[in-house]
């Protein structure tokens, strides 16, 4: 699927990550040889207009809750945007473009649709705490982790401690508090630390990611990853990992596309710790291309009913970002395949690339939305 190429537009529905993910899931169906139309949430979605992947850009809902929930004048605005763009695929960008989706199939049966979780499966997965539950149901082992209600409940717990909102994502209100100082400064200045939320034991040791496609519980294609410092991203085979993220899918029945983030315990990498899990597209997404796991042209095969074999095996590689690869090219060093195919893909759509890099340069950050 990887070189296979189709027409159209797909209506790509996404809330809190419009900047955050949404560039990337114009480029991933860009190189499908789709164009998107995004129905979005207001107050972002600024760099999608940079990508030459997005045909058009419309804000339907004043919020994610507002998106994940649709009213009849949510719905309509979709409907329209749909009609108008000419869209024949359905894409779900973050978890509230998910919810939607399930609102819209039967207003819009024209769409073909990624497929992705059921409601209640989506809520099971993105809610920190009732994920950490079904975690500890399967026997999988996850740092300890307490719903807090109130401040007085977090400021009984022994420090360290990792802070987390209920929902959000693209790491807004994470905090790591040491001291009670930082505690109560976390708690009463960020916006997107709102009680309730959860308190997680802090685990000291590497971060490894599962990233995977689903099929009606069982895992189609996946890939391991770990982190230099310098961004390079290393794609490793460890079987431990994929074996939690197929109990995962089994158990939940999962169907679609998730990214589990799980830490390194313990010397030697001795144990494997969950952390939490996005069910939707993820940031590094781009950087899988040269894998071979192809996860989006396997997604839309499943999309039309023809689920393609599992993969083989783990693919394994590495992949700088785009400054590491530019600098590596400059020094005259081989680039990995996949940093070939990254900034191959990159190079036919680099405006929103080179945005978000500003942006960082500057001390600032695409707005995800709230």
């Amino acid at each position: 699927m990887e070189e296979k190429k189709i027409n159209g537009t797909a209506l790509v529905l996404t809330g809190e990550a419009n900047d955050f993910l949404a560039p990337i899931a114009c480029q991933e169906l860009g190189e499908l040889g789709l164009r998107s139309a995004v129905a979005g949430i207001a107050g972002s979605g600024r760099l999608l207009r940079l990508s030459r992947w997005c045909s058009s850009r419309e804000s339907v809902a004043a919020s994610s809750a507002e998106l994940a929930s649709p009213g009849t004048r949510v719905l309509e605005r979709i409907e329209d945007l749909a009609r108008r763009s000419g869209a024949a695929y359905l894409f779900c960008g973050d978890v509230a473009g998910s919810v939607c989706a399930a609102a819209l199939r039967e207003r819009l049966p024209q769409l073909k649709a990624f497929p992705v979780p059921d409601p209640s499966t989506l809520g099971l997965m993105n809610d920190k705490w009732s994920f950490y539950e079904f975690l500890v149901k399967l026997g999988i082992p996850t740092p300890r982790t307490w719903l807090i209600e109130t401040a007085e409940q977090v400021r009984a717990l022994a420090l360290p401690l990792v802070l987390k909102p209920l929902r959000l994502s693209a790491g807004l209100g994470i905090h790591v508090v040491k001291d009670a100082a930082e505690l109560s400064f976390r708690l009463g200045a960020d916006e997107h630390l709102r009680l309730p939320i959860i308190a997680q034991e802090l685990i000291d040791g590497q971060d490894v990611d599962l990233s995977f496609l689903a099929h009606e519980g069982r895992l189609n294609a996946w890939s391991v990853q770990t982190r230099r410092a310098d961004g390079t991203i290393d794609f490793i085979a460890d079987e431990r990992v994929v074996d939690i993220g197929r109990m995962i899918a089994r158990a939940s029945r999962y169907t679609g596309i998730a990214h589990i983030d799980m830490r390194y315990a313990g010397p030697q990498r001795a144990q494997v710790k969950v952390l939490e899990c996005n069910p939707r597209i993820w940031a590094s997404l781009p950087q899988n291309a040269g894998l071979g796991a192809d996860f989006m042209g396997r997604w839309l095969e499943i999309a039309y009913g023809r689920v393609p074999p599992p993969l083989a095996r783990t693919p394994t590689g590495e992949c700088a970002n785009v400054r590491g690869i530019l600098k590596k090219a400059a020094l005259g060093k081989r680039l990995s395949v996949c940093e070939s195919v990254f900034l191959r893909r990159a190079c036919r759509d680099p405006l929103p690339i080179l945005a978000r890099g500003a942006l960082r340069i500057l001390g600032l950050r695409p707005r995800p939305g709230l």
